[in-house]
């Protein structure tokens, strides 16, 4: 698992730099921009690109198969990319945090209520966002599943726009009572572990 997780870390730093200079353009926006919704949003989805990036690079190098030939099982893979996903989400809920303190400090409009209720809701979508893609990926493969994952960034990408457009009074300053808060998060982590174990089997019994 280990070896795996490295692997995967050196091909970030040759293959994924371009994600960084995306998120710290979001987050700086983020900061500044009167709606907060699209631009805090957006980065908790785009971050599950990562591991869809790595998994395309690694089937056109043929690692997959030459995996199989590896003490590491295809479970172990499988851990892998949600634990990455997992870091990479944690990562981008604290920068888009701070990125939300900083405005909250500028605007002299520091709710501590609002802003928990503004991380739950980041990390519910960030939960959410992956359970749909992922065990597609793993079951189809990156070619075959690139069309569905566009397919759901861009619906939800277009969702939030639409929703800032209809309503640009809403924003992430709101708070929500702590019991639905905490259905949310509840239901988006028990769809997470559920899509982790449907990712296991769909890879465990996949043919290449």
């Amino acid at each position: 698992m280990k070896g795996l997780l490295l692997k995967d870390w050196y091909m970030i730093l040759k293959y994924c730099r371009a994600f960084l200079v995306i998120l710290v353009i979001f987050m700086g926006v983020s900061a500044v921009s009167e709606s907060a919704l699209f631009f805090a949003l957006y980065p908790m989805i785009l971050v599950t690109m990562v591991p869809v990036t790595l998994m395309s690079y690694e089937e056109k190098s043929g690692w997959n198969i030459y995996c199989d030939t590896m003490p590491n099982t295809r479970r172990k893979v499988v851990n892998s990319k949600y634990i990455l996903l997992l870091l990479f989400l944690g990562a981008c809920l604290l920068l888009m945090g701070l990125s939300q303190l900083m405005r909250m400090a500028y605007t002299n409009a520091i709710n501590f209520e609002a802003f928990w209720s503004m991380m739950g809701l980041l990390a519910a979508v960030g939960l959410i966002s992956p359970c749909l893609m992922m065990p597609v990926i793993f079951r189809f493969g990156t070619e075959k599943g690139r069309l569905f994952y566009y397919f759901l960034v861009g619906s939800l990408a277009a969702l939030f726009v639409i929703v800032a457009k209809l309503a640009p009074e809403i924003s992430l300053t709101g708070v929500l009572p702590t019991w639905i808060l905490g259905a949310i998060l509840a239901g988006a982590a028990v769809l997470f572990i559920l899509s982790w174990g449907l990712s296991i089997r769909f890879y465990v019994k996949r043919e290449f």
